[in-house]
């Protein structure tokens, strides 16, 4: 151990490849999630990357992702694209275009704090 800090740095340990419990953490643990990517995926995005220290997260946390659309209409093209069968009548989709506009003037799920912008 050092005099001043009480604390054994790493380069004065002598650990086996299992014993890492005397080291104390000097960062702040965060929960992660490994992925697997394919090489094209990693390269978009080591490209993406503004800063060499920039981490993937912010990159990916920085992209942009369309939603798909949530329409009767586009539930019929996509139906109809796929040759289904027996389609829902156009009234169906009229009435399902009412509801998802009511949806949107009315929430039924509380707004999320992950949505409002971070300050500066």
């Amino acid at each position: 151990m050092t005099p001043a800090s009480g604390y054994q740095t790493q380069r004065s340990l002598k650990l086996t490849p299992l014993d890492t419990s005397n080291i104390p953490c000097t960062i702040p643990c965060m929960a992660t999630k490994t992925i697997s990517l394919e090489i094209d995926a990693y390269e978009k995005l080591r490209v993406a990357k503004l800063r060499e220290r920039e981490s993937f997260s912010s990159v990916v946390r920085r992209a942009v992702f369309p939603a798909p659309a949530h329409t009767g209409a586009a539930v019929l093209e996509k139906l109809t694209v796929l040759g289904a069968e027996s389609l829902p009548s156009r009234q169906v989709f009229t009435h399902w275009e009412k509801i998802r506009r009511e949806d949107r003037q009315n929430p039924r799920v509380s707004p999320s704090p992950w949505d409002r912008p971070r300050a500066s």
